[in-house]
């Protein structure tokens, strides 16, 4: 027969796996110098990737928009927008409903 109680190997076996999840809960925080070494890169390369002239920071154009007059901006920005159309139209559709068909 055993020594120990019905009771007790229960409360044996629950504190041996609050200990297991106790120690796997603090593995997730555990160094990761693999991912930790990489981290950004993806968001660098894209930035790489959609800066269509990466030296522009040090050699700025003299037509940047700092530097311009505001007619010529104006005139860009209306150029900009004469693709949006004027005014709104409504659409009208009928909305049909088969149910039981």
């Amino acid at each position: 027969m055993s020594t120990h109680s019905f009771p007790s190997l229960i409360h044996s076996m629950a504190i041996t796996s609050l200990m297991l999840l106790g120690v796997v809960q603090l593995s997730g925080c555990a160094d990761t110098p693999h991912a930790d070494a990489a981290y950004g890169d993806a968001y660098r390369h894209m930035v790489q990737q959609q800066t269509q002239n990466q030296e522009a920071a040090e050699n700025p154009s003299p037509d940047a928009a700092d530097r311009s007059d505001a007619q010529r901006l104006s005139k860009a920005l209306e150029v900009y927008r004469g693709d949006v159309g004027k005014g709104t139209t409504d659409v009208k559709q009928t909305l049909e409903f088969d149910v039981g068909k």
